[in-house]
């Protein structure tokens, strides 16, 4: 995207199945993600990456990949599918905070003006899975936003509906490109290692 184009963002719809033990939350779709319709499908962002070396069970970039290259196919949505699956088969749910943008760029600092999603579209898809024990936010600013979204509430509302009485969200190294100015891939990846303590 060109630095002076401005870009229009629109969350996409929560991915879950009922039986997700954790929830995690970026900010909004890149513009990777905006092209292909699904989270985190720029292919600079290491989320797949991330958690195929962490969790060790599918193949999610493989996955990821197949559903790009399939893309504008009639077999779109049968690839777009297999993510999911194995997202469920993990019991990992997808979500994140802002519903809308205008921004110049896919960066959090690019972003000109927002509206985050609501407290009760992240309280239903915990009411809707009962067995999500942890919130994981992928930077800072997701977790500004969630507790600019729960500021009325409290994050103890949060506590009461996952049933919990420890923080219900943690925050991890970003799978963003510029993380690894600051982090090696092996300080990212120990650090993504938490995701398997809710999991198993």
């Amino acid at each position: 995207m060109s630095k002076n184009v401005t870009e229009n963002a629109s969350s996409f719809d929560a991915v879950y199945d009922g039986n997700a033990k954790i929830l995690m939350m970026g900010t909004i779709p890149s513009a990777g993600g905006v092209k292909y319709g699904f989270f985190y499908m720029s292919k600079v962002n290491n989320f797949w990456k991330y958690l195929t070396q962490t969790l060790q069970t599918d193949d999610f970039v493989k996955l990821a990949n197949d559903y790009r290259a399939h893309y504008n196919t009639d077999d779109c949505e049968y690839y777009k599918d297999k993510v999911k699956e194995a997202l469920y088969r993990n019991h990992i749910a997808l979500f994140d905070v802002i519903d809308t943008c205008e921004r110049v760029g896919s960066a959090d600092n690019q972003i000109l003006s927002s509206k985050n999603n609501s407290s009760q579209s992240i309280k239903k898809i915990l009411e809707d899975n009962p067995n999500i024990k942890q919130i994981f936010v992928n930077s800072y600013e997701v977790e500004k936003r969630l507790k600019q979204i729960f500021k009325e509430e409290g994050i103890d509302e949060l506590q009461r509906i996952m049933k919990i009485d420890t923080c219900p969200y943690t925050r991890i190294l970003s799978p963003s490109p510029m993380c690894k100015r600051t982090h090696s891939e092996k300080e990212i990846l120990e650090n993504w290692q938490i995701l398997k303590q809710y999991l198993n």
